[in-house]
């Protein structure tokens, strides 16, 4: 009796075959992030405890704010890493697709840290314009410059590494704000030490805030956005549905779609495809051409369909032959 030929690979294995190189050059990335990760809390850390010194000895509300923004951004840091190490952690058969969401979830901490750091300067200011304090202006100059430094160190570290992360741009973001912070604390300081305007101090402090709570509100509307499992925001998917009808005209309707995202770099769509094929082979070698066509013109390396012949009725694709393909 002569042996039966091995099947073919399943179809599925091609979309697997593209999520591990994606994964993989993902983890590579992730590898470089973490190390400049721990440069800048070391760095964040150093630098907070000169500024918190600082803002005691001068009495400077901006620089105990900055030094407060910087405790922030350190804790900021460390979720980063956190989640950064823990998405690492392969799937199982409960959580099938992995934990990369953690970085989203640390994304939506941090956003929301940012807000009640905000919430607490803003509170502080105001009572500092009512009750003006006195400031050592040119002793919170030097320590505002110092911070600064460690502001734009970090900020270095972490540029290359926050395109395409949620979760680490919202670590940078934290450092952006610093920086920011920092930049009003010494002008701040010159306006005192040269005028002796002393409310410029809380004043500059609810600017930064009103800076800080734009920027963190858009960090929370992705992370949310993500974590709401909406499409995202860079995918038109009437588009893309006429874009799949036009490229394969045999379509006939696309419906029951669903697109969202794991994290920020894994889009995901399922959706039942109407099609005028009736075998079995020729319906999935359709549909392994609609997934390489999904992944490279619109960035989706993961993707399920499910197949249905256009006989009168929905029903899946016939294991019967196509009557132009029997003997």
């Amino acid at each position: 009796m002569a042996k039966k030929p091995s099947p073919p690979p399943l179809c599925y294995n091609r979309r697997m075959s593209a999520a591990d190189n994606h994964d993989h050059a993902h983890d590579h990335a992730h590898g470089a992030s973490r190390t400049r990760l721990w440069l800048a809390i070391i760095v964040t850390l150093l630098f907070m405890a000169v500024e918190v010194v600082g803002g005691i000895l001068t009495g400077s509300l901006a620089l105990i704010s900055d030094a407060g923004h910087m405790f922030t951004h350190a804790f900021a840091l460390g979720i980063t890493l956190f989640a950064m190490i823990w998405a690492t952690r392969p799937a199982t058969p409960v959580v099938s697709y992995g934990y990369h969401r953690t970085e989203i979830l640390a994304a939506l901490i941090n956003g929301l840290t940012l807000l009640a750091v905000t919430a607490y300067i803003v509170y502080e200011a105001i009572m500092r314009l009512i009750n003006p304090v006195p400031v050592d202006a040119l002793d919170m100059l030097w320590v505002a410059l110092a911070g600064l430094g460690a502001n734009l160190i970090s900020a270095v570290l972490l540029a290359g590494g926050q395109k395409g992360n949620l979760n680490v741009r919202s670590a940078f973001l934290h450092v952006l704000t610093d920086t920011v912070s920092s930049i009003a604390v010494i002008l701040g300081a010159i306006a005192i030490w040269l005028w002796e305007i002393n409310w410029v101090d809380p004043f500059l402090s609810i600017l930064i805030s009103v800076l800080i709570l734009r920027w963190s509100w858009g960090l929370l509307a992705q992370s949310t956005r993500v974590l709401m499992e909406a499409a995202p925001p860079d995918v038109d998917l009437p588009r893309m549905i006429t874009m799949i009808k036009e490229k394969y005209p045999m379509i006939k309707d696309l419906h029951h779609i669903h697109i969202w995202s794991i994290n920020e770099n894994q889009p995901i769509l399922t959706a039942h495809v109407v099609t005028r094929l009736e075998s079995m082979q020729e319906c999935t070698d359709e549909m392994v051409d609609i997934q390489d066509y999904l992944q490279k013109e619109f960035g989706i390396v993961h993707s399920v369909l499910q197949m249905e012949s256009d006989t009168g009725e929905v029903k899946a694709c016939s294991l019967e032959p196509h009557p132009e393909h029997q003997d």
